[in-house]
């Protein structure tokens, strides 16, 4: 299975033997993108049936569509990643703008161990999420995009020792980054 994209490990699951040896695999590093709640659900999956997942990227979670006289309609309400610890929302109209948003939880991605390389670009994140800073495994680290707030210490780091590249811009809120600069230490060479 080593040589398959998740998707084809996924559908190639076809008996216990097989499902077994999907557990197993190191998937190789392949573009993995949440972004639609499909893919949400697929990733959900993929902590039990593909826990060697090695590489995901969130997105902002596009509605189910349908289309109706050549146009896409969304079916459903907005969705977004259940808000962190401490989150942000200065002038308190957050939670007003979200109150018919479908929160799905982000944590899942922790049962991910093996992950390399983490994108969070434009993932409707808020606050402080622990889980996302802990993969002992993790090389690369990129988040970028204005609909990301996630506050966060440079002191996490240290839950990736094998980190080599870290990214943060492209209008990220890094107003929400504290730390000691010292805490880069952690990025190997």
């Amino acid at each position: 299975f080593g040589y398959l994209t998740p998707k084809d490990i996924m559908l190639a699951r076809l008996n216990k033997n097989m499902r077994d040896a999907a557990k197993k695999t190191i998937v190789p590093m392949t573009e993995f993108s949440v972004n639609t709640i499909g893919k949400y659900n697929a990733m959900r999956a993929m902590t039990t049936a593909l826990p060697n997942l090695t590489h995901i990227e969130l997105q902002n979670l596009l509605p189910l569509t349908i289309q109706i006289d050549g146009e896409l309609q969304p079916i459903t309400f907005e969705h977004k990643y259940r808000d962190g610890e401490d989150r942000y929302d200065p002038y308190g109209q957050l939670a007003a703008s979200e109150v018919n948003h479908i929160n799905h939880n982000v944590e899942i991605i922790s049962n991910f161990r093996k992950l390399r390389s983490l994108r969070i670009c434009g993932a409707p994140l808020n606050g402080r999420y622990p889980s996302l800073f802990n993969f002992p495994l993790l090389q690369y680290l990129t988040i970028s995009n204005s609909h990301t707030s996630i506050r966060w210490d440079l002191e996490v780091l240290s839950g990736f020792p094998l980190l080599k590249e870290l990214r943060c811009g492209d209008h990220c809120n890094n107003y929400i980054m504290t730390g000691n600069i010292n805490s880069l230490r952690v990025l190997k060479d």
